[in-house]
């Protein structure tokens, strides 16, 4: 045991933690009361809440708690780490609170049959679904959606979000982009699309932003300009690192100007479809060979491994070692931020094991490409990997 901390409170019951702010919370139902733990130092305090406090969640965004009191049928709202903003009621015998840290909402379930959604900017509430004895519930960021267990009712009820419309103008992840990485800024590179029919209009650009991060907006990419086609590329542009977990990587697209009509007979929005994409930043080293028992099998072999090009950056030339498990037909090739297709390095069949190629800074005809940050892409029949560079002349 590392360490034990008291408020001189009994009856705790429940726990949610802010890794943002590097708080926890732990509600006392015998106390009426958060006990709220200084992550950096293990100091403690208690904020005071309603009668029969007895779950917590916390949204790392706003960096607000919702409390639910049982006894009293409100939830506490909790703002920088012990400051009641506000108490709203609730049906009868709250007894679970879910944050959906995307879409700033806020679910309650209610013993006594109620469903409960908060709106995290304004602090209004309304109650969403009804059941039998609800008894916990939970979000989902991606779809909007929430998820309530109904104990007496036998069922799991759905809570849609507000009605979702597809603009037809979308944001794609690169499949070869993964959900899990050990670094604070990796590459997240995809595509946006404007599949409006007859009439498509050219895609401006896609704004990015990663929650809980605390850097606001920034370009993902794009052309900016009239030279703007119905299918750009995009990178994340990262204006902030990674918090250690979960971070909602979200992703919009622009168009450059509404189309006069579509196949609804009304133009096209200028912002398309939200993207959210879940990036969890882990402990490489937790995930390795050397923790595991020796009774189990050794992990296996990615099936492609493409490696960081070196040097990084370069202005001559650079080379770009991968790795292959399996022999077969391979793609690597280069390109810019617009996602358009500068160099093929290699296209041939390879075998199992190491390879090595080099990129000179040309493009397909001889032509030096210009300073900037460029893509290299590795495909398999099975699996794919990418890779960023950045050329300076």
């Amino acid at each position: 045991m590392d360490t034990t901390l008291s408020a001189g409170v009994t009856g705790l019951n429940a726990v949610a933690v802010d890794p943002v702010a590097g708080l926890a919370y732990a509600t006392s139902w015998s106390y009426a009361c958060v006990m709220v733990i200084h992550t950096d130092n293990d100091s403690v305090e208690t904020v005071a809440t309603g009668t029969g406090a007895c779950a917590v969640a916390v949204n790392p965004v706003t960096g607000k708690a919702y409390v639910a009191n049982y006894g009293s049928g409100t939830v506490t709202v909790i703002e920088n780490g012990n400051v009641v903003d506000t108490t709203l009621s609730t049906g009868a015998n709250p007894n679970f609170v879910s944050v959906d840290p995307v879409a700033n909402r806020i679910f309650v379930t209610c013993w006594g049959g109620s469903i409960w959604a908060i709106d995290g900017a304004t602090n209004s509430i309304m109650e969403v679904a009804s059941g039998v004895n609800p008894v916990a519930v939970a979000a989902d960021p991606v779809s909007g959606m929430a998820y309530a267990a109904d104990y007496n009712g036998g069922a799991v009820i759905g809570i849609e979000p507000a009605r979702f419309h597809d603009t037809g103008v979308r944001a794609v992840m690169d499949p070869a982009v993964s959900h899990f990485t050990g670094l604070s800024q990796p590459t997240l590179i995809g595509h946006a699309v404007n599949r409006w029919s007859p009439n498509r209009t050219g895609i401006m650009g896609v704004v990015n932003d990663a929650l809980p991060c605390a850097s606001s907006w920034c370009w993902g990419g794009g052309p900016y300009d009239s030279t703007a086609t119905d299918s750009v590329g995009f990178f994340f542009n990262w204006g902030d690192s990674l918090v250690w977990g979960e971070n909602l990587a979200t992703f919009t697209p622009l168009e450059m100007m509404a189309a006069t009509t579509n196949n609804l007979g009304l133009g096209t929005p200028f912002a398309g479809n939200r993207l959210v994409f879940p990036v969890y930043r882990v402990d490489e080293a937790a995930y390795g060979v050397a923790w595991r028992p020796t009774e189990l099998p050794a992990p296996r072999t990615p099936v492609v491994q493409l490696r960081q090009n070196r040097p990084n950056p370069f202005s001559r030339s650079t080379a770009i070692e991968y790795q292959l498990a399996a022999p077969g037909r391979v793609v690597l090739a280069v390109y810019n931020v617009a996602g358009q297709r500068v160099a093929t390095l290699v296209d041939a069949v390879q075998g199992a094991g190491e390879h090595s190629a080099s990129w000179n800074g040309r493009d397909g005809a001889g032509w030096a490409a210009a300073a900037g940050v460029y893509y290299v892409r590795l495909k398999t029949a099975q699996a794919g990997a990418a890779g960023r560079m950045v050329l300076i002349r």
